[in-house]
């Protein structure tokens, strides 16, 4: 059954998102954290060998686009979080790390592109992804809808530089913004959204390239991508048909 997009938002709960494909890490590596309030204190967490789940997301800031992101358990080897009264250090004993092999989750995301071009390889690299075909056509919409919307905005921003006349040009923000300043943010807008355009241009040839190769495999790719896609059984990937 095919999954509700318009329902996905970046405020929806991890086990209300789709399982979309596997990661398998093949090699330990460890993320470190230093995300906390205190700008002094972190964590270091291995991710742990095996398969893991890749989930579908949106962004919960503009512009909102779709994500493609492993959740990956990992255990904590380090940690660094000693009292502290304006930086320094309340006490005199050496610190011990306090969580020590407490269980983790890593969120590692990948840029959609690479996650459908990696989907099938050979495993065996430090890092396997695996993304359900059933699940390209979103990327490639979502692709579609924003280069459209990209193109739709461009003219407004295209129009008003190259109607900019130096002589005729009335400065703005009591003096403060003069013709200089507007020219260079018109034409930086333009560059903004060609370079939108771009982006969402190669991602539409390239899931398009991928998707019919998939999906028009001779005998021997196909039987290729059963045997490099073996592992990812392990995880309860949901379709989106």
């Amino acid at each position: 059954m095919a999954f509700n997009i318009k329902s996905l938002t970046g405020d929806t709960p991890h086990d209300k998102r789709p399982i979309i494909g596997a990661v398998k890490v093949n090699k330990p590596f460890v993320y470190h954290d230093a995300s906390y309030e205190c700008a002094a204190w972190w964590e270091d967490r291995e991710a742990q060998l095996g398969v893991h789940p890749v989930y579908l997301g949106r962004s919960y800031h503009h512009p909102k686009n779709l994500t493609i992101t492993a959740h990956i358990n990992a255990k904590v080897v380090d940690d660094y979080f000693p009292g502290l009264w304006c930086g320094n250090l309340i006490s005199r004993e050496p610190y011990k790390p306090k969580h020590l092999g407490e269980e983790r989750t890593i969120y590692k995301g990948i840029e959609v592109v690479e996650a459908i071009q990696s989907t099938g390889n050979s495993p065996g690299n430090d890092i396997d992804w695996f993304i359900h075909p059933s699940w390209w056509p979103v990327f490639l919409d979502e692709a579609l809808a924003e280069m459209r919307e990209d193109y739709r905005r461009l003219p407004e921003f295209w129009n008003e530089w190259d109607s900019l006349k130096k002589d005729t040009f009335h400065p703005k923000m009591d003096g403060r913004w003069q013709f200089d300043d507007e020219f260079r943010s018109k034409v930086g807008m333009i560059a903004h959204f060609g370079s939108l355009l771009e982006k969402w241009a190669r991602r539409i040839e390239k899931i398009n390239w991928n998707y019919t190769r998939w999906n028009e495999p001779s005998s021997y790719m196909r039987e290729l991508h059963t045997k490099n896609t073996e592992w990812t059984k392990a995880i309860p990937i949901q379709l989106n048909d």
